[in-house]
């Protein structure tokens, strides 16, 4: 029996439980890093690997799956590879930007976020991350700016005019907000 069939024997939920237990013994409110077995880590990204092979939209899912599961390195080096794979793939460096926004490692998520609007600059969703990260960073006119960029594009998205209201409302400018809002 190859050893790819051992890992599949053991099944998806030992292994997801496996994954988990290092994140409960975390208290909510510590923002340290959980540290995961190297080991599983690297079972983690040859899964992905392996799954994926030459296919980037498959690569970028296990990204996507990753970070949404809160795991983050692993996320992390997958997103990685799917980059290798096509520097130029506007969705992979916005996951990417995604990710190091919930790391509250604002800075590389803008960059990420900026390489996303270069990569499809006719998309509103890069700017409006741009101002997600800038309203999580207290930076509510930076935020402003790109929220109004974005909402003053030709591919209109909702969350731009939500983020332009609650940027204008975090301003003291309550009934500004309110007539974007409307």
């Amino acid at each position: 029996m190859s050893r790819s069939r051992d890992f599949r024997r053991r099944g998806g939920p030992s292994l997801l439980k496996e994954a988990r237990a290092p994140l409960r013994s975390v208290d909510p409110g510590d923002s340290a890093d959980v540290e995961m077995p190297e080991s599983l880590l690297l079972f983690l990204l040859h899964l992905a690997r392996r799954v994926a092979g030459a296919d980037l939209g498959v690569l970028l899912e296990f990204g996507r799956t990753y970070a949404a599961m809160g795991l983050t390195e692993a996320s992390l080096l997958v997103m990685h590879d799917a980059l290798e794979a096509d520097p130029t793939c506007p969705a992979c460096h916005f996951v990417m930007g995604g990710i190091y926004q919930g790391m509250y490692k604002f800075e590389e998520a803008i960059g990420a976020f900026e390489k996303t609007g270069e990569l499809d600059p006719t998309h509103p969703l890069p700017k409006v991350a741009i101002g997600d990260t800038y309203m999580a960073m207290n930076k509510y006119k930076d935020a402003l700016k790109y929220y109004e960029i974005a909402a003053a594009m030709p591919r209109k998205h909702g969350c731009a005019f939500v983020g332009k209201a609650h940027a204008l409302y975090r301003m003291g400018r309550t009934a500004a907000g309110l007539r974007v809002a409307e």
